[in-house]
């Protein structure tokens, strides 16, 4: 009886230790960073604990570029700002050079003032014209700046609204007077040791790297761009976009936007979609995934054209459905047909 005790006392014990290791395995605290438009939040949340994220702050201000002399980039009444290659230097969420500004071009400039070269100017972080008026309400009530990078092996996701999410290896995110998030192939890492520690920040447009699901669809794509100010999350090509269902349809496309507050999917240049027998080529098309149907444009001197084994449709304008593959031409309308 004693040994029998002793054996049930040492089991129960390997279960509790078995039991608590796998709890602290399981416990996982996802980082999530926000931005919100009309109601609807846009959220890059890591999805597993091999994950890095870094966070940078500083402070915004607002200014008409002077000139752009060696290292410095002077704002008119603003003084001097000195970079470096870790300064951001942006137009259109993408890499530029401070040498492509004119002088006169209004700026955000986000700086750090704790890092200052030996002449006192401070650090810049961050350098974007500026779309906005600099006397707007809004614009005048910036004055700080968070920029986030977050990468993970599982890959990060970004969801706007309910509607739409987004899969990536990397996300960087600026918050400031212009709220941008770029998602792509790439990784953020912490190298070195000590005083020589510093984070590797890489992004990378790989064909395919960035996934888009909508309802039944799915889209691939290199990059994407959401701009907080217009709602476009815009995806850069080559575009694969795939839809499941009875009737599985497959297409591609030059770039594609999914728009935050019409939850539409826009698909544009060489638009090409193919179901079972039916193959439909357009200039764009707008996908409405909850109506399950799409709309694809072309002109009177590139018509969109739907052919099957029964034939041949073209026209400006048509109603396609993407459940049955049935096509409608609402504008402009040719056809040909077998008998």
């Amino acid at each position: 009886m004693t040994s029998r005790r002793r054996l049930n006392s040492w089991v129960l014990g390997l279960l509790a230790l078995g039991i608590s290791l796998s709890l602290a395995q399981e416990e996982f605290y996802p980082t999530v960073v926000e931005l919100e438009r009309r109601g609807k939040k846009i959220e890059a949340t890591t999805v597993s604990p091999d994950n890095y994220w870094v966070n940078f702050s500083g402070e915004i201000v607002l200014g008409q570029l002077e000139a752009v002399e060696g290292s410095l980039v002077r704002l008119k009444g603003q003084g001097a700002y000195w970079f470096n290659g870790e300064s951001r230097v942006l137009r259109e969420g993408r890499p530029a050079k401070p040498g492509d500004f004119k002088a006169g071009e209004w700026l955000e400039v986000a700086f750090n003032s704790d890092r200052k070269d030996d002449r006192g100017n401070a650090f810049l972080m961050r350098m974007a014209p500026l779309k906005k008026s600099a006397q707007a309400e809004e614009v005048q009530n910036k004055k700080s700046y968070q920029y986030f990078a977050m990468s993970d092996a599982k890959r990060i996701k970004v969801t706007f609204g309910k509607d739409a999410t987004a899969f990536g290896n990397l996300v960087l995110i600026d918050k400031g007077v212009e709220e941008l998030v770029r998602l792509s192939d790439g990784f953020a890492r912490e190298v070195g040791e000590g005083d020589d520690r510093k984070v590797e920040i890489e992004a990378k447009a790989t064909p395919s790297s960035v996934e888009v699901v909508q309802g039944k669809s799915k889209a691939f794509g290199s990059e994407l761009i959401y701009d907080n100010d217009t709602g476009d999350a815009k995806v850069a090509g080559p575009i694969k976009l795939e839809r499941s269902g009875d009737k599985p349809l497959n297409g591609n496309a030059n770039a594609l936007t999914y728009n935050v507050d019409d939850e539409t999917l826009l698909l544009s240049g060489q638009v090409r979609l193919t179901q079972k027998e039916r193959t439909t080529s357009a200039q764009s098309a707008v996908v409405r995934e909850r109506d399950g149907v799409a709309y694809l444009y072309g002109t009177k001197e590139a018509p969109v054209t739907s052919e099957s084994k029964d034939g041949k449709v073209r026209g400006t304008k048509l109603k396609y459905n993407l459940d049955t593959g049935d096509v409608v031409v609402l504008e402009g309308i040719e056809g040909e047909f077998q008998d």
